[in-house]
């Protein structure tokens, strides 16, 4: 289907019998100027295909992401148990040292 000129100016001219002036000028601005940049079925199947290939990427990258919190969580645990039991024996041995040279 090609579109000319002139069926694009009968077509401003009835949208503008139809809509009005202001309102036919707005919707033929919106027209693209050649039929091949309509979209079809097919290309808003394509993009829903890659909607959906775009979804499940991000789901696995939230995926890692909590992953790397948990491990992250679970380090700082160990930190922390292992810097107070290793100050607790510091200040034990500390207290031994004082009471014995008391």
């Amino acid at each position: 289907m090609t579109t000319t000129n002139p069926s694009r100016d009968r077509l401003a001219t009835r949208l503008s019998e139809v809509l009005g002036p202001e309102e036919a000028i707005t919707l033929m601005g919106m027209l693209p100027a050649d039929h091949d940049q309509l979209a079809t079925k097919a290309d808003i199947g394509g993009l829903d295909e890659r909607v959906r290939r775009l979804d499940d990427r991000m789901e696995r990258f939230e995926n890692r992401l909590w992953d790397l919190h948990m491990a992250l969580e679970s380090q700082s645990r160990t930190y922390v148990v292992t810097t107070v039991s290793s100050l607790t024996a510091l200040t034990a041995i500390y207290s031994l040292i004082v009471a014995f040279f008391a």
